[in-house]
This record gives structure tokens, C-alpha cells and sequence, in this order.
């Protein structure tokens, strides 16, 4: 049993009438206590991605100081200009790869009216568009929000972490 299915049993048991208050009241200090875990955690992470990211920036800013020096050897300053260059043109694609993931990701909506579509009729052939057209109503009948093809799926889960890629 995980941890989650775990505190799902407390609250349960801390529900049922016959509980005692005494384990109640444990339980409620329990809770607090995870809580209060979590909150830290949180700011943990946080504080952690921050610190990552200042430091990166600052070592960016290092690099581009040491180039400007007048002592800088010159193969090093075209090493650290080129560095420079690509890390700009990292975060330009980066950019454009996130833009793109954001606008293709398909909601429900946007599947079933493609599933229903002539042209996927003509694409897939009418068998094949039907089994894709069930598969979308499903989806929306059962609340779902996205598409839940593999690429979807994915793309979803990058886009939870793009900071980095962005970073």
C-alpha cells in the first residue's frame, strides 16, 4: 500500500463514529504534520530550482565578463562567443519547440471534431476513422481533458518541466 492509499484509510477511520478521540486527535496532528512537510518541500524545491538557475545565470554572466577582458586570449574569446551564440540559439529553439508543443497538444474537443471529419474518413479509411471517432467520444464522456495518444501523453509531460528546457 503507498502512502496515499495509506492516509485515504486514516481519513476513514478517523471518519467512522466509533473512532476514538484520542486517535482523532492524533491522526489531526498527524495531518498537520504532513502538511506542514509538504509546505516545506515545496519551498525546498524551490528555493533549489532558484538557486540552479542564479548560479547558471551567473556563470553565463562569467563568461561573457571574461570575454570582454582585454587579456583574454583571442581563441578563447571566439570560444566563448560562440558559446554564447549557441546558448541563444538553444533557448530560441527551445522557445519554438515549447510554442509548438503547446499548440499541438489536442484537447478532447479538438480530437472528436478531427475524428468525425471527412477528411480523416479519406485519410484512414472509414473502418479506421470509426474506431478513432469511438475512441475520442469515449474520452470526452469519461471527463478526460486531452487527447491520450502517446505523443499527447508526452508532450504533456514536457510541458510540466519546460522551465528547463526555457532555462
Amino acid at each position: 500500500m503507498d502512502k496515499r492509499a495509506l492516509i485515504e484509510k486514516i481519513k476513514d477511520l478517523v471518519a467512522s463514529p466509533s473512532c476514538h478521540p484520542d486517535l482523532k486527535q492524533a491522526a489531526k496532528a498527524y495531518f498537520s504534520a504532513l502538511a506542514f512537510e509538504q509546505t516545506a518541500v515545496k519551498s525546498f524545491l524551490a528555493a533549489l530550482n532558484s538557486a540552479v538557475d542564479t548560479n547558471k545565470q551567473t556563470l553565463i554572466e562569467k563568461v561573457r565578463d571574461m570575454a570582454m577582458t582585454p587579456t583574454c586570449c583571442p581563441v578563447l574569446r571566439r570560444a566563448a562567443k560562440g558559446y554564447l551564440s549557441s546558448m541563444a540559439v538553444e533557448k530560441t529553439a527551445a522557445k519554438n519547440f515549447i510554442d509548438e508543443l503547446e499548440e499541438d497538444i489536442q484537447t478532447v474537443d479538438e480530437l472528436v471534431a478531427a475524428a468525425h471529419s471527412e477528411q480523416l474518413i479519406e485519410l484512414l479509411g472509414a473502418a479506421h476513422a470509426r474506431l478513432l471517432a469511438d475512441k475520442a467520444d469515449a474520452l470526452k464522456a469519461h471527463g478526460e481533458k486531452y487527447c491520450d495518444c502517446p505523443a499527447c501523453k508526452i508532450g504533456r509531460e514536457i510541458l510540466v518541466h519546460k522551465r528547463i528546457l526555457l532555462g
